[in-house]
């Protein structure tokens, strides 16, 4: 007993020393040149105020798409309606949610008491009358501002999601039924819509008697005159589509944008410039149009042929991996492969040479050979480069997924593949599987210890060979056994493991794993790098946590909400971190973080109670004597358990004192589980968990 308890007073003693020892706030940045992302939906209200919703939240832009800045963070956002400038609603994975104006500001909020699942199609009748189809519920019926929703129950038949347009003051479309009394009665429209065809788009200029619909196999007419669908014989897959009072329609498809000047007669396809063949949502905005894709927003005036980017600002990037050089950053994004030489301000692509098309490959590992060559190890098979800017494809294994790649002391290489590890003895030529008589499995990731014995993570534990793959061992212990590996490090006679379950170190002197999570609050590992002064930095769901001891305890770095959801991180050789994010882009510190100064005073100390808490959480806190910059505008933030903001509970400005507050949280119908609060004042920031019980 009394070892246990000297044990626990060890550890609470080094949380303490971390604290002191860590307290310093490190400064991160976005490179701002990385614009784009998932586009989900674009809305205007006029010509110069636009919505975009993407796969992590709403963008607004004031000035015709020129710069785009977000107002809702941490969801995929399906549809946005403008029913007048004031009254705007967004459907979302979590429900839907309104834009209201507090004092001098908007912000969304959410639509309580309705539903909490997925809205991916809505529209609102200029009466206000409002149709939802809310996923796996039912199509609901509604009027703007009074928030009570009813199920619709004339339309005569159910689905788990439905098509829905509005159009005036009456007329409604739900899939091939239309509404000419606000959906009190129907119609089918179903004459000459070819048997076998989905519909994926309907859009119309009811003042003409215009209805369009885009389905996967072409797009169609209806004939009001013989209530039939006419084929327009364009045999795209059709994702999206327009139509303005000029006989100007426009259609996003797999194929790119067609253009149709006379209501659909006759097309022309117009994918000049554009960022992505596969369009998933077109909107006119008076005399230009815009094109959403997986990536990005591109824009053109309505009589050109020509696009340009138009998300300046919209950063919705995932960066899967990250390799810092001497002149150049080089990194793997949902964008593609790109390389930076002025700090972000302009990324280039780079070109994968068997096809010589952009090199858009997923890239889960960079690694630089003894000899200077450039590694990319992608889910197509492992790729060299000499320039960062031109990639070849290695030993005719095209097609194969490659997660990671190391050297032995000769310089032969191995690659930990889906189906096993191979070794090269000829710088990746001609490729040997070195576990033929051993079924691994999944392999994610390898490394070398001092004498070559080899140790590979794969998707259910850890495997080690100590003759070069003939005899494997597996070392996962009862508690690894159903482990994911994500990265392993080798230093010290210790092996490193990132991992689903934390971090965890193999002593091989011992052979016998620790785990290693104290301060860690993510299970899931991203990535785990050593960096300047020994210090361990692992990339988490939870953002970027650093450790001074080898891993013994960790400390979380001070970040904004946006770069919580980091998936991998690197030092340059000047000490600056880089970390990837998978919402947000990419992040690097101002300066080194070796030179930063450690700030002498503790800036604030929060308190949060009681934990566990029911209906109200109480935060106390001191405001110090001296706030940087003299910027003592505080936040308190809700946050749930993967870092997404909930809501600002408080925003003032704060003189010196000690300050609490109480906050009623029921409004928020929050799960029970585990949240955070996070006390913001100008480059100070503190952040608590703490726990919900219903």
């Amino acid at each position: 007993m009394k070892k246990i308890l000297h044990q626990v007073f060890l550890i609470a003693n080094l949380v303490l020393f971390s604290t002191i020892l860590f307290a310093q706030d490190f400064e991160f940045q976005p490179l701002k040149g990385l614009n784009g992302g998932n586009i989900l939906c674009i809305e205007k209200v006029d010509t110069l105020q636009l919505f975009a919703g993407t796969s992590t939240g709403i963008y607004s832009s004031s000035n015709g798409g020129q710069l785009w800045e977000k107002e809702l963070d941490g969801m995929n956002v399906y549809k946005i309606v403008a029913h007048s400038p004031e009254v705007i609603y967004a459907g979302t994975d979590n429900g839907l949610y309104r834009r209201v104006r507090y004092n001098m500001a908007y912000r969304w909020d959410k639509i309580t008491g309705f539903t909490d699942n997925a809205i991916k199609d809505f529209d609102i009748l200029s009466t206000g009358v409002m149709f939802l189809s809310v996923k796996n519920e039912g199509l609901y019926k509604g009027k703007v501002l009074e928030n009570n929703f009813s199920k619709l129950t004339t339309l005569g038949y159910s689905s788990s999601e439905y098509l829905i347009a509005c159009y005036g003051d009456s007329t409604v479309f739900i899939d091939k039924s239309i509404s000419s009394d606000a959906g009190n009665t129907w119609t089918r429209l179903d004459k000459g819509w070819p048997e076998f065809t989905s519909l994926e788009v309907l859009s119309a200029n009811m003042n003409d008697s215009l209805v369009l619909a885009g389905s996967d196999q072409g797009i169609f007419r209806y004939d009001f005159t013989n209530q039939t669908w006419v084929d327009l014989q364009l045999y795209q897959y059709c994702l999206d589509m327009d139509i303005d009072n000029k006989g100007n329609v426009f259609l996003g498809s797999a194929g790119g944008v067609y253009h149709s000047q006379d209501n659909g007669e006759h097309w022309q396809q117009i994918n000049m410039g554009l960022s992505s063949a596969m369009i998933h949502n077109i909107r006119i905005v008076g005399n230009k149009v815009f094109a959403g894709s997986n990536y990005g927003l591109d824009a053109m005036n309505i009589d050109d042929t020509q696009w340009v980017k138009s998300d300046k600002g919209i950063q919705d990037v995932p960066v899967y991996s990250i390799l810092p050089m001497s002149d150049t950053l080089l990194i793997s994004s949902s964008l593609g492969v790109l390389s930076t030489s002025d700090d972000g301000q302009s990324w280039h692509t780079t070109i994968r040479m068997d096809y010589h098309t952009n090199f858009n490959d997923r890239v889960h590992r960079f690694v630089v050979a003894p000899n200077g060559k450039l590694y990319a190890a992608t889910s197509t098979g492992l790729y060299y480069s000499t320039d960062a800017s031109h990639w070849f494809n290695y030993g005719g294994f095209s097609g194969q997924q490659v997660y990671d790649l190391t050297f032995d002391k000769s310089g032969n290489l191995y690659k930990a593949t889906y189906d096993g590890v191979y070794k090269s003895t000829d710088e990746g030529m001609i490729w040997t599987k070195i576990n033929e008589n051993n079924n691994l499995g999944v392999t994610t990731c390898l490394v070398l210890d001092n004498v070559n014995h080899l140790y590979v993570g794969t998707h259910s534990g850890i495997y080690e060979s100590d003759d070069d793959g003939i005899h494997w061992q597996n070392i996962s212990g009862d508690s690894l056994g159903t482990t994911y590996f994500q990265k392993l490090i080798f230093r010290n006679n210790i092996i490193y493991a990132a991992t689903s379950k934390g971090v965890y170190i193999y002593n091989l002197d011992y052979n016998h794993w620790t785990k290693s999570n104290v301060g860690i609050n993510s299970s899931f590992i991203m990535d785990l790098i050593f960096g300047p002064e020994n210090r361990l930095y692992a990339a988490t769901y939870s953002g970027i946590y650093t450790s001074s001891d080898s891993g013994l305890v960790w400390r979380s770095l001070s970040q904004d909400n946006g770069t919580l959801h980091d998936n991998c991180l690197k030092f340059d050789q000047e000490g600056n971190l880089y970390f990837g994010t998978n919402d947000n882009g990419i992040y690097t510190s101002k300066k080194s973080l070796t030179s930063i100064a450690e700030i002498k005073t503790k800036p604030h100390v929060m308190n949060c109670f009681p934990v566990p808490f029911k209906s109200v959480i109480n935060i106390s806190f001191t405001v110090p004597e001296l706030i940087e910059n003299n910027d003592n505008q505080a936040s308190i933030i809700l946050l749930d358990e993967q870092g997404r903001k909930i809501s600002i509970l408080k925003s003032t400005r704060l003189q010196q004192g000690k300050y609490t507050y109480h906050f009623g949280i029921n409004q928020y119908h929050l799960s029970r589980g585990i949240f955070f609060i996070r006390l913001k004042m100008g480059k100070l920031s503190e952040t608590q968990k703490v726990i919900h019980v219903e």
